[in-house]
């Protein structure tokens, strides 16, 4: 049960920093934008990196945290936030193009 609330604020988390940035790209100019999305997918992957590290620290603690056979409900949980990364960046692009319309 405790992994599936630690999942459950990763991805919440992950989602309201999304939310947050997804206003700020959609203000940036072309080549900041650019630098921010790369710089956006960066921390992602360092994030579930130093949580992957963290885990394993527990580990030789002696506190067990079960995310399957190599971490897998990690890896799964990355993956979508990657989905959710993506998705963001499209709909601030999508937002940034219809400003500069009006």
């Amino acid at each position: 049960m405790k992994e599936v609330l630690i999942i459950l604020l990763i991805i919440v988390s992950y989602f309201f920093g999304s939310y947050k940035l997804y206003f700020l790209l959609s203000r940036l100019k072309l080549f900041l934008f650019l630098l921010v999305s790369g710089l956006y997918f960066f921390l992602t992957y360092l994030f579930f990196d130093e949580a992957i590290h963290f885990h394993n620290h527990l580990r030789n603690k002696g506190i067990y945290i079960e995310f399957g056979h190599a971490d897998v409900l990690l890896v799964i949980t990355f993956l979508l936030c990657l989905v959710i990364a993506v998705f963001t960046i499209i709909l601030s692009i999508r937002k940034a193009f219809r400003n500069k319309k009006k």
